[in-house]
């Protein structure tokens, strides 16, 4: 072999042997929970500072993406549990990370980004079919659905309505299929495609957190006018909750619920006062508490539990408004809890 033709070979070699190396290494990273911990501190303690509310992602990019790949096939449904629901003005709110041992087990943030009722209804039904969330029976297991009216909207872009992200990164993942009216369902494929599947989204997820660890958190400030101005404007074309599909979808949860005997309840989710005499607003906030009595649920109006300056935006709390409707989460998930026996009485948030 010509000295030229041995060099190159050479070189082949070792660029081969570095980009291994570098794979092993991202791969090793990836995937390492001590990281993973160290890199969620380090943005709690940012986010904190700014105001922001923070939520841990662990491995993965997203929180949908940490709840559909670590936190679901490692839940014990043996026991049943407390479940708190809906979109990311509530996860936001959930973060029960730092819980004591056994009510962690027990207590859990089941919300995803832009959830409306038809996709929390899929998304139950996909728990029970799939993931055996019923183990300990429906009587052991209570959920939590908080809404805000933006939550009742049909999915549209015109008016921000919720529903866009559940659908996308379902199918999108590459290990979920979603049909609107199938539900989400599990594709055929063999363990290794799988493990494959979830090793490449840990890494593109892995990128994404090294990428918003050097990002700047900025803090972000509700603007009352803006959003009350943009709100009448949207009811002036015709937003409205009247003839929302949603709240037929929200009726359909509650049935599938409440046939499995699951105990559930209702929460009104904090609004500033840029939403007062908006169409929208006061139809949701009559209508969700004459649906709750009509099926026997609990509501919590957590309506005016913040004021405007503990919002980040039009419906999302700041740091420390998050951590108020965190106490209530806990409240609830407690007392559910006791009264399944799951806890003793003398464990408190």
């Amino acid at each position: 072999m010509p000295d030229t033709d041995r060099t190159h070979c050479t070189v082949s070699l070792l660029l081969l042997a570095v980009c291994g190396m570098l794979c092993a290494a991202m791969d090793v990273a990836a995937r390492s929970q001590r990281l993973a911990i160290w890199l969620d501190d380090r943005a709690a303690v940012e986010y904190e500072r700014q105001n922001r509310a923070f939520l841990r992602t662990r491995n993965y990019g997203d929180f949908f993406e940490t709840l559909m790949l670590d936190e679901l096939p490692h839940a014990d449904y043996s026991r049943g549990g407390a479940y708190v629901m809906g979109s990311s003005n509530v996860v936001f709110c959930a973060e029960f990370g730092d819980l004591p041992t056994e009510p962690r087990k027990l207590i859990h943030n089941y919300g995803f980004p832009g959830a409306d009722a038809l996709e929390m209804l899929q998304f139950v039904q996909y728990l029970t079919d799939h993931e055996g969330w019923l183990r300990a029976g429906g009587d052991k297991t209570a959920v939590l659905i908080g809404l805000n009216y933006k939550d009742m909207l049909d999915t549209t872009a015109q008016f921000g309505g919720a529903g866009d992200f559940f659908p996308a990164y379902l199918n999108g993942s590459g290990l979920f299929q979603y049909d609107p009216k199938q539900g989400v369902s599990l594709p055929p494929m063999s363990p290794w495609e799988r493990s494959l599947l979830i090793r490449r989204n840990q890494w593109r997820s892995f990128a994404i957190r090294l990428e918003r660890s050097i990002t700047p958190v900025k803090n972000l400030q509700a603007n009352a006018a803006a959003i009350h101005a943009a709100a009448e404007r949207a009811s002036k074309i015709g937003e409205s909750l009247e003839t929302s599909s949603q709240w037929a979808q929200l009726q359909r949860l509650l049935d599938y619920l409440k046939a499995r005997h699951v105990r559930a309840s209702l929460l009104i989710m904090p609004t500033g006062t840029w939403f007062d005499g908006i169409p929208a607003e006061q139809i949701f906030i009559t209508r969700l508490p004459r649906m709750a009595a009509a099926n026997g649920v609990p509501l919590i109006d957590l309506t005016h539990l913040l004021s405007d300056d503990e919002f980040m935006d039009d419906r999302h709390a700041t740091f420390a408004g998050a951590k108020k409707v965190h106490q209530a989460l806990l409240k609830w998930a407690f007392n559910q809890l006791h009264q399944t026996g799951a806890l003793p009485a003398g464990v408190t948030p």
